[in-house]
C-alpha cells in the first residue's frame, strides 16, 4: 500500500524523527516536467519511504524531512528535468557531507540543456542549487546515464555519461560525445572522457556526425572501477560499452 499525498508542491507529510529507521529504504525523487514530456520543469521533490520490515507486505509513504523546512520555506533544488543524479555515501564525501549527499547534474533548465549542479546534503536535508564545482565545467547535456564508480574504500567518482542537447527531449539536438567525471570528496570536475565513435549521416543530420558509443538514454551500471553502458543514442544502437577510470582519469 502507498500512503500520503504528493501535491503540486510536494508531499504534505513532514517527518520529525529519524526518516530511515531499521527496515526502511529511501527513494529520493526530484524535478521533472509537468507537461508534454519536455515543458515546465519543477522544483518539487519528495522521498518515498519504503518499509520492508514485513517482506510479505511492504508499505510506502511520500514524506519530506522536517529539517528540509526552514521557517515557511522548504529547501528545493533548481527546477530541472531529464537530469542525471547519484547518491554518494558518506565514506566518499568530504567533511561538508558527513551523512552523504545526492548530486544532480545537467538536464534541462528553462527548456535548455545545462551543466549546472545541485547538491542535497543528507545530514541537514538542505539543497544547494547551482552548487559551486571546481574545475572545468563539462558540456551541457540531458537524459544521460550516470554511475558512481568506486576506486578504493574511501574514493569514488561520479561518471555522468553523454546525453542530448535539445529542448525537445529526448529527440532534439545532437549527442554530446563526452562523459564528465566528478570527484565528490573535493566537489570538483576531474576530467571528461571521449566516447565518440565513427562519423555517420542520417536524414536528421545530412552532414556526417560523430555518434557516441555511449548515447543519450542509455542503460548503465557499474562494476569495480568501470561504468558499463548499453544502447542509447539519437540513432538507437546496441553497443555494450565501458569506461575504466583507472585507465582514463
Amino acid at each position: 500500500p502507498l500512503f500520503g499525498e504528493w501535491g503540486e508542491d510536494g508531499p504534505e507529510t513532514f517527518v520529525d524523527d529519524e526518516i530511515a529507521p531499521a527496515g526502511t529504504t529511501l527513494v529520493i525523487i526530484a524535478g521533472g516536467h509537468r507537461a508534454g514530456g519536455y515543458r515546465y520543469e519543477t522544483r518539487s521533490w519528495a522521498i518515498l519511504a519504503i518499509d520492508t520490515e514485513d517482506p510479505n507486505r511492504p508499505k510506502a509513504k511520500w514524506v519530506l524531512p522536517a529539517a528540509s523546512c526552514k521557517g515557511a520555506e522548504v529547501s528545493r533544488p533548481t527546477a530541472r528535468a531529464w537530469h542525471q543524479a547519484a547518491y554518494v555515501p558518506a565514506r566518499f564525501c568530504g567533511e561538508a557531507h558527513p551523512r552523504g549527499c545526492v548530486v544532480a547534474f545537467g538536464g534541462n533548465v528553462s527548456a535548455q540543456a545545462t551543466s549546472s549542479v545541485d547538491v542535497l546534503d543528507l545530514a541537514t536535508w538542505q539543497w544547494t542549487p547551482g552548487a559551486c564545482i571546481a574545475g572545468r565545467e563539462p558540456q551541457p547535456r540531458n537524459c544521460g546515464a550516470v554511475g558512481l564508480v568506486q576506486l578504493s574504500a574511501t574514493e569514488a567518482r561520479i561518471v555522468f555519461g553523454p546525453g542530448g542537447a535539445g529542448s525537445d527531449v529526448p529527440r532534439g539536438g545532437l549527442d554530446c560525445c563526452t562523459a564528465a567525471v566528478l570527484d565528490p570528496r573535493k566537489m570538483a570536475w576531474v576530467g571528461e572522457v571521449s566516447t565518440a565513435g565513427p562519423a555517420h549521416s542520417s536524414p536528421h543530420a545530412p552532414q556526417p556526425q560523430r555518434q557516441p558509443f555511449l548515447g543519450r538514454a542509455a542503460c548503465a551500471f557499474t562494476v569495480g572501477d568501470r561504468l558499463f553502458s548499453y544502447g542509447g543514442g539519437r540513432m538507437p544502437q546496441s553497443h555494450l560499452c565501458t569506461i575504466s577510470l583507472s585507465e582514463t582519469v
